[in-house]
């Protein structure tokens, strides 16, 4: 199993990355949890990708009230780790053994609500890691590369057994 933290600079096509690494993923089942953009948005990027997908979208009900998209799971918040690793954890449970993180760059203006020093996002991983690992499956989590060397990401990088930047 890999838990990989991969990223992106500011100058390449960030949605063209993420499309990358999903297609490119062997298994079939992915589990999406985006900081980032809608699932509605995302539901239409991978319209064409031939995988199932299991979304966690914690941006779309801190804004308005969302929208029903097939196989969406809405969060309150962006920084509801709790209720984020719930759903994780229910969606490797149903087989989904891809897990995609975008971004936890998207955390940092959360300071108060996931400060650094208690490892939160460690701890996040840690939650569900075993279950992933016994479904051999894995897991990616992307950051901007000019946020790799802020605080709350750098407390987190000895999770991670792979560092990818292109």
């Amino acid at each position: 199993m890999a838990i990989t933290l991969k990223t992106v600079p500011a100058n390449k096509d960030y949605s063209g990355t993420i499309m990358r690494v999903v297609r490119g993923a062997k298994q079939k089942k992915v589990c999406y949890v985006t900081l980032n953009r809608s699932c509605g948005s995302l539901a239409e990027m991978f319209e064409k990708v031939k995988k199932e997908f299991f979304y966690i979208d914690g941006i779309s009900a801190t804004l308005l009230s969302p929208p029903r998209v097939k196989d969406c799971h809405y969060v309150p918040a962006a920084y509801s780790l709790d209720n984020i690793q719930r759903l994780v954890k229910i969606a490797i449970s149903k087989g989904y053994t891809f897990l995609v993180f975008d971004s936890l760059s998207n955390l940092l203006i959360h300071k108060q609500a996931v400060p650094v020093g208690g490892d939160i996002i460690g701890e996040f991983i840690r939650s569900f890691k075993d279950e992933l690992s016994k479904k051999k499956g894995s897991a990616v989590f992307f950051v901007k590369s000019s946020d790799k060397k802020k605080p709350l990401i750098k407390e987190a990088l000895k999770t991670f057994l792979f560092f990818y930047t292109p």
